[in-house]
């Protein structure tokens, strides 16, 4: 038996995305979805720190911070998406809101699912 060695050439191409003029529609959902949010935060922050002062509870409060998380997500994903594309991953910018969507989300999702645990524990709907 002989062995035969043979070399193989193997080339590995990374396409990034080059056709960003899809992404030109959702940019001014996000937007859009923003000033929603804002528009939520503004008008339940009236009615429970000014309107409902003297009823208005601690939790009710600290819910204020669910559209303001929702706010800062969407309004950093309409960054991202108006950055592409994502060939030069040298500039420092792009980078420093690829890091603020990965932790906005995190943080966003956490608050939310911990709210939910709290009222869940204070309606004792959970046995734990």
């Amino acid at each position: 038996m002989q062995s035969r060695e043979s070399t193989h050439k193997v080339t590995l191409e990374h396409t990034f995305i080059d056709r960003c003029n899809l992404l030109d529609a959702i940019i001014p959902t996000y937007i859009i979805m923003t000033l929603i949010w804002l528009g939520v935060l503004i008008a339940s922050s009236i009615h429970s720190c000014v309107l409902n002062k003297r009823h208005c509870l601690h939790l009710q409060r600290s819910l204020l911070v669910i559209p303001a998380i929702k706010a800062m997500e969407s309004l950093i994903n309409s960054l991202y998406l108006d950055s592409c594309p994502w060939v030069a991953q040298t500039n420092l910018t792009e980078k420093y809101i690829d890091m603020a969507r990965i932790s906005i989300v995190t943080f966003a999702y956490t608050i939310l699912l911990a709210f939910l645990y709290l009222l869940s524990k204070g309606w004792q709907t959970l046995q734990f």
